[in-house]
């Protein structure tokens, strides 16, 4: 009901998650032990294709829930998945996936972002950019070098709770539709240990089973967009007088 609206303003992104999370769909990413249906890329897709028919920016907000929690259901520990993941499954965790960065985009192995361990924290520096919704989710699932000597397999992941955490600094990146981007910058944020994801030298693989399972979807809503728009085509065709 909202889709005219959404595609017009960023402001109804919160709209949209409480209609996503009365459909229950948002449980799709949440394994069922934590309240969710299980983890299938192909009701994933189904519902990408449905979404992207009728509202764009409604899919983006539905993917970036995706891309900014999986990483905790499939290898978050004990205490992370049950911190977050129930709330995921009931629609209150809005998320985003901060990999990008100015000189690193498909080179994941090249992202500059440090976290290093001092006493019980890790120190991280860095920036981010592309991070979609970053500036009103809940929750980023950040990548940053905790071994830089290592490469990629340097690379760890953390979850980062934004709100009122000093040291982060969030612009507006100007853009034509769809749901907000921002850039971030990190500058000395301390983030406890227990926000690590997995083990040290994880983030390569984490960010890999994580876009493995999104990027199949890309093509879903893909297909869902191209729908929408043969049906408009159609529609207009049969009613037109030349």
């Amino acid at each position: 009901p909202l889709s005219a609206e959404a595609e017009e303003s960023e402001s109804i992104a919160f709209e949209l998650k409480r209609l996503m999370a009365e459909a229950e769909l948002f449980k799709l990413f949440v394994p069922e032990e934590y309240g969710g249906t299980g983890i299938k890329s192909v009701f994933i897709c189904i519902a990408r294709e449905e979404l992207s028919k009728v509202s764009n920016q409604a899919d983006d907000i539905f993917a970036m829930v995706g891309l900014g929690t999986l990483g905790i259901s499939l290898s978050g520990t004990e205490a992370q998945k049950r911190k977050h993941l129930p709330r995921v499954a009931r629609g209150e965790v809005l998320g985003s996936f901060a990999l990008t960065e100015p000189n690193a985009g498909s080179d994941i192995a090249g992202i500059q972002t440090r976290a290093n361990l001092i006493g019980e924290c890790y120190i991280v520096n860095g920036e981010k950019i592309f991070p979609t919704c970053a500036g009103i989710a809940d929750i980023w699932l950040v990548f940053a070098k905790t071994d830089p000597a290592q490469g990629r397999r340097g690379i760890s992941t953390f979850i980062v709770e934004p709100n009122n955490m000093p040291g982060i600094h969030i612009d507006r990146v100007p853009m034509l539709a769809g749901p907000p981007e921002f850039s971030v910058t990190f500058s000395d944020v301390a983030l406890p240990k227990d926000n690590l994801v997995g083990m040290e030298g994880d983030g390569w693989q984490i960010s890999l089973s994580t876009l493995n399972i999104m990027r199949v979807t890309v093509g879903a809503a893909c297909l869902g967009i191209a729908q929408a728009a043969f049906q408009e085509a159609l529609s207009y065709a049969q009613k037109r007088i030349a």
